[in-house]
């Protein structure tokens, strides 16, 4: 099974260590928070493939998200 790090790599996803890291950490059902700056790939990149990768696995599943801004969600992930 693949991980969501090598997911995002299969779809073009240039990563950065951290980045596969957390989403290596995510896709094995560990807790995992990533602490980064502005504009360093958490939503865009992370939650996307974190996401994506969720619902390959389960296609039936119910994901909840909130943030801070709607543009984020509605724009980023």
């Amino acid at each position: 099974m693949l991980t969501f790090a090598q997911m995002a790599a299969l779809d073009g996803a240039k990563l950065y260590p951290k980045q596969i890291e957390a989403l290596d950490a995510v896709s094995k059902g560990w807790d995992t928070s990533l602490i980064a700056c502005n504009g360093a790939g958490k939503t865009a990149i992370v939650a996307k493939y974190a996401v994506q990768g969720f619902f390959k696995r389960h296609p039936r599943g119910k994901l909840v998200a909130t943030s801070g801004s709607f543009n984020q969600l509605a724009n980023q992930l």
